[in-house]
């Protein structure tokens, strides 16, 4: 259906929930804002994560304050949120603990700010674990900064067509449960990761 099929009230509030919720026009960073059923205004981040972790957090932290300064109860960013790593060897290198110093930093934005964020993933490395592999992880941090939910990918890209082979079990560690939807001002939110 073309633009112009749909009533000027429905064209003149489309435009004007774009025209406000678009926050950057930079390719490495953008937000998309969104009221909820419920009235609580969410926010879609979008970032282009490289292997410097305290430059991706600036970022991150500059489009949170964003949101929230526009009124964001729920804020939700992308999948690697923490770093994209150059090599394998290097995301084991980069990668922390559940609670290591990023997602500290996170939390403690969180409660700082009162609003909720959705980590899409950041990469854990677990202590006990002896290979170099690493978890997946999207992580639910509530408005007072407690981690309420917690997801490392069960179902992990391995595949073999032909003469190319990809295997995200060589160097991620598939998670083992799949948890219930977290509750939030926005509503319930399922954890995943593509």
């Amino acid at each position: 259906m073309a633009l112009s099929a749909i009533s000027l009230g429905a064209r003149a509030k489309l435009h004007e929930l774009l025209a406000r919720s678009f926050l950057s026009s930079s390719a490495s960073r953008k937000m998309f804002s969104s009221s909820t059923s419920n009235g609580n205004l969410v926010a879609v981040c979008q970032v282009t994560s490289t292997s410097d972790k305290a430059a991706n957090f600036e970022t991150c932290s500059a489009l949170i304050h964003k949101a929230q300064e526009r009124g964001a109860k729920v804020v939700f960013l992308p999948e690697a949120v923490d770093f994209i790593a150059e090599k394998k060897a290097q995301a084991y290198e980069l990668a922390e603990p559940l609670d290591g110093t990023i997602v500290t930093k996170y939390k403690e934005l969180a409660k700082k700010l009162g609003v909720w964020l959705s980590l899409g993933s950041v990469h854990v490395k677990d202590p006990s674990e002896p290979s170099s592999r690493i978890y997946n992880t999207h992580v639910i941090i509530n408005s007072t900064g407690d981690t309420v939910g917690t997801y490392s990918k069960v179902h992990l890209f391995d595949v073999d067509v032909g003469t190319v082979r990809s295997r995200e079990s060589d160097y991620t560690i598939a998670g083992s449960m799949i948890p219930t939807p977290v509750a939030t001002p926005a509503g319930k939110v399922g954890l995943g990761i593509c």
